[in-house]
C-alpha cells in the first residue's frame, strides 16, 4: 500500500481529489474559516512522510555503495521517528501546535542537511544512524495536528468531524502514491541528495504555514482539571488497544510492499509491482472519500468494529492469488476496508482522548502503524529469504487477522468508553453558560 504507483496514477490522482473535495459534504467543512489553509498546509507539511524514507535510501546507497548501510540508516529513522512521535505530540498538547511547529520540524531539516554533508564525505555509519535519530525523534506528526485542529474548529459541528478525517485520510493515501514516484524521479534524475532535500524543503514550508495560523490552533492544554490525565494516554486501556491494533494493522502493510516486490518478481513481472501497490492505495482513498459523504447512524466504535474484522478477513484472501493481476484485485477489494477503518479508528481514539491530549492519543495509534510496518516488512523479508513472496503474504494475513481478532476480542472496553465519553460530553453541554 505505501508505495509508488504509475506516473498516470501520479497526474490524475490530485485533480480527483480536488474536484471530489469540493462537493458535498467536503465543500461544507472546506468552507470552514481557516479550513481549507490549514489542511492545505499540513498536506505539505505530511507529504515527506511517504518521501524521507527513500529519499535516505537513494542518498545512502550513492555514497556508501551500500544497500544494507542505507536499511541500517532508513531503520534508525523509522524506529526514532516512532519513539518521537508521541513526546511531541504530548508537548504540542501542552503547549500549543505553533510552538511545535516553530522548533521541531528544523531540527529535523537541519538534521537532515548534516547528513547529507556526512554521506558525500563518507563519514562512518554510526555518524550516519546518529543523524538518522536525530531527525526522527524530531517529528512533529503534523497528520496528527491536523486531525486535532479539525476536532477544535468543528467542536460546535462534530458530526462534520467524520467527513475531516475522511478527506484527510484520502490525502494521505494520495501522498503515498505520488510522493515515492516524486522523490524517485528527482533522485535518479537530478541527484540522491535532492531526493532528500526536495522532502526536506516540504517539510519545513508547510509546516510553516500551519504555525502561521493561530486562529485555529487548539488551544494549549491545561495541567489539572476535572479529566486531566496524568503521564501519557497510552496507559488509557481504550487508547492502548487502538496503538496495539494498529501495530497489527501497520504489520499488515508492511508486510505487503516487501512481499508484492518479492512475488511480481518471482511471477516475471516486477515492473508490476507499483502498479499492485497502487490498486491497494487507490481503493483505500477513493473508499475515504466516499465514506466521508455518508450519513452513517450507529456508535463509532461498532463502525470500527465491523471495518476492523471485515480487513482482517479480506487479508486471508492475499496468500491464494496466482498472478500478479490476481493479487492486485485482491488488494484492491481489500482497500475499500482500510481508509474508512482508519478514519473509524482515529476518530474513536479523538472521541475518547481526555480533555486537550487529542494530538498524543492520535500519534499513538499512527505510532503503532510505524512500528507495525517496520516490523512486519522485515518479518516478510525473511520469510522471503528462506521461501518466497507468496508464503511471505501469509505475514500480512496473520497481522490482519490478528489485528481484527483483537479488535473484537477488546469491543466491550470500546463500547464503555464511548458511552462514558458520550455522557461526559453530554454533561459538559448541560451546564455549559449560554
Amino acid at each position: 500500500m505505501r508505495n509508488a504507483g504509475e506516473d498516470g496514477y501520479a497526474c490524475g490522482l490530485p485533480l480527483a481529489v480536488v474536484s471530489l473535495a469540493l462537493l458535498g459534504p467536503y465543500g461544507e467543512v472546506l468552507r470552514v474559516p481557516g479550513a481549507a489553509r490549514f489542511s492545505a498546509a499540513a498536506f505539505f507539511a505530511r507529504m515527506p512522510m511517504s518521501m524521507e524514507g527513500l529519499g535516505v535510501v537513494f542518498l545512502v546507497q550513492s555514497t556508501t555503495g551500500s544497500y544494507a548501510s542505507a536499511g541500517v540508516v532508513t531503520g534508525a529513522l523509522g524506529v526514532s521517528t516512532a519513539v518521537g512521535a508521541p513526546v511531541t505530540a504530548r508537548v504540542s498538547d501542552r503547549r500549543g501546535q505553533g510552538f511545535v511547529l516553530r522548533r521541531v520540524p528544523l531540527v529535523r531539516v537541519l538534521s537532515y542537511l548534516l547528513l547529507v554533508l556526512c554521506a558525500r564525505a563518507h563519514a562512518p555509519l554510526a555518524v550516519l544512524v546518529a543523524l538518522a535519530c536525530t531527525a526522527g525523534l524530531a517529528t512533529a506528526q503534523p497528520g496528527s495536528l491536523v486531525r486535532a485542529r479539525w476536532s477544535h474548529v468543528l467542536r460546535e459541528r462534530p458530526a462534520l468531524v467524520h467527513t475531516a478525517f475522511s478527506l484527510e485520510s484520502a490525502l494521505d493515501e494520495l501522498i503515498f502514491v505520488v510522493g515515492p514516484v516524486a522523490v524517485t524521479l528527482v533522485a535518479t534524475q537530478v541527484s540522491p541528495t535532492a531526493g532528500l532535500l526536495l522532502p526536506a524543503a516540504g517539510l519545513l514550508t508547510g509546516a510553516l504555514l500551519l504555525a502561521g495560523q493561530r486562529g485555529t490552533e487548539p488551544p494549549p492544554a491545561p495541567v489539572g482539571g476535572e479529566h486531566h490525565v496524568a503521564g501519557t494516554v497510552i496507559g488509557l486501556p481504550p487508547i492502548a488497544l487502538l496503538a496495539l491494533v494498529y501495530v497489527f494493522l501497520g504489520g499488515t502493510f508492511g508486510s505487503v510492499e516487501v512481499s508484492v516486490v518479492a512475488f511480481t518478481e518471482e511471477h516475471g513481472a516486477a515492473g508490476a509491482a507499483g502498479g499492485v501497490l497502487a490498486a491497494f492505495a487507490v481503493s483505500s482513498m477513493v473508499a475515504g472519500l466516499v465514506w466521508g459523504t455518508l450519513h452513517l447512524t450507529g456508535t463509532l466504535s461498532t463502525r470500527y468494529l465491523v471495518l476492523s474484522a471485515a480487513f482482517g478477513l479480506s487479508t486471508l484472501t492475499f496468500p491464494f492469488a496466482g498472478s500478479d493481476w490476481a493479487l492486485a484485485g485482491l488488494l484492491c477489494l481489500s482497500g475499500f476496508a482500510i481508509s474508512p477503518m482508519i478514519v473509524s479508528g482515529l476518530g474513536l481514539a479523538d472521541e475518547l482522548a481526555p480533555a486537550g491530549r487529542r494530538t498524543e492519543a492520535i500519534t499513538w495509534t499512527t505510532t503503532g502503524l510505524t512500528i507495525g510496518a517496520s516490523a512486519g516488512g522485515a518479518l516478510a523479508g525473511h520469510v522471503i529469504d528462506a521461501s518466497s513472496g507468496a508464503r511471505a503474504l501469509w505475514v500480512a494475513a496473520a497481522c490482519g487477522v490478528l489485528g481484527g481478532g483483537l479488535s473484537l476480542c477488546g469491543g466491550p472496553l470500546l463500547h464503555r468508553a464511548e458511552r462514558a465519553s458520550t455522557a461526559r460530553a453530554s454533561s459538559a453541554s448541560d451546564v455549559r453558560p449560554a
